[in-house]
């Protein structure tokens, strides 16, 4: 029976009372029955632990833990630690996913013999979304580097850990401590892998809301993810050098734009702090001109000028509300 091996759902929980049944729910009516639903209240100053337990109660295969607030790394590493499936999934507390996910990505790793498979999410605000129950076009199945690939180029396994399942054998710890953990470990379970599937097929409903992180206001905090890139380089330097102009661009465009949000955003002491951090990682990314022969055309007449004047570039941008 495909469902024998067991599946272990990872959930953070904080302050998020008014979607959490909905999020357990979806869990708890996946089509795939073999699963322990790990959720992780940190700290939540809320009713969400409260919702937790209620949960617990009536399905045994949900186990809670309470903790004090540390951040969605640390409770995922706190999750990982008792974490007894063969498969692993994230998912996000105040999101939600197709009943259908976990069987059909689990079937496709099983039958393709890979250690990630992705589906296709959607955003949204609301709930009871109508999800896709098949998959349209046929499976994109690649090794670890043609992943990479895709994953700099922001196509195919992209920085988003929730919309995956893994193989627990390629599960590294999360980086704890940093705004956006996640840009901090997908490059490294991806790089651990050996073959990765992809399907279109939206299974996954990403919940936008004002008070997560990715909508909180702009500030220093930003910047962790240029330290993030800054490590991919390093580690696809060593690991995957074919890749390597590929990770250093990506770097380089990426300061490109948070000093694009810093020019919009801050004002005084802090501006002229982001300024200096991202200056040092463009420094660090290396770029020559020849570094650009391998980007599309327009951002290479951007590189050119950003390469004559970073600042001025970056200001005539924002005037065209051009890369944001």
């Amino acid at each position: 029976m495909m469902d024998k091996e067991k599946l272990s759902i990872i959930v953070p929980v904080y302050k998020v009372e008014q979607y959490l049944d909905e999020c357990i729910k979806s869990l708890v009516n996946q089509s795939y029955k073999n699963i322990e639903i790990i959720l992780i209240d940190d700290g939540s100053p809320d009713r969400s632990g409260e919702i937790c337990d209620d949960w617990a109660r009536n399905d045994n295969r949900i186990y809670v833990i309470h903790k004090s607030n540390e951040g969605a790394a640390k409770a995922r590493n706190e999750g990982l630690r008792i974490a007894s499936g063969k498969y692993i999934g994230f998912v996000d507390s105040d999101d939600y996913a197709s009943p259908y996910m976990f069987e059909t990505l689990i079937h496709l790793m099983s039958s393709y013999h890979c250690d990630i498979a992705e589906c296709g999410f959607c955003k949204t605000d609301t709930s009871h979304l109508k999800f896709d129950k098949n998959i349209i076009d046929m499976p994109k199945i690649v090794d670890s580097e043609t992943a990479l690939k895709y994953h700099i180029q922001d196509k195919l396994f992209k920085q988003t850990i929730w919309n995956k399942v893994y193989n627990k054998s390629v599960i590294v710890p999360f980086t704890e401590g940093k705004y956006i953990d996640d840009e901090f470990w997908v490059y490294q379970v991806i790089g651990k892998s050996k073959r990765l599937i992809s399907v279109n097929a939206k299974m996954y409903a990403y919940r936008q809301q004002e008070q997560s992180v990715m909508h909180a206001g702009y500030s220093l905090k930003r910047l962790d993810a240029l330290e993030a890139k800054k490590r991919r380089c390093e580690y696809i330097n060593i690991n995957f050098p074919s890749l390597d102009i590929e990770a250093r661009n990506s770097l380089f465009f990426s300061c490109v734009y948070q000093y694009q949000m810093v020019l919009k955003y801050l004002s005084g002491k802090d501006k002229k702090d982001a300024i200096c951090i991202i200056m040092k990682y463009v420094k660090e990314s290396q770029i020559k001109m020849k570094d650009l022969s391998i980007v599309p055309w327009k951002q290479k007449i951007w590189g050119i000028l950003l390469k004559i004047s970073f600042s001025g570039t970056c200001r005539i941008r924002n005037i065209l509300h051009y890369g944001f």
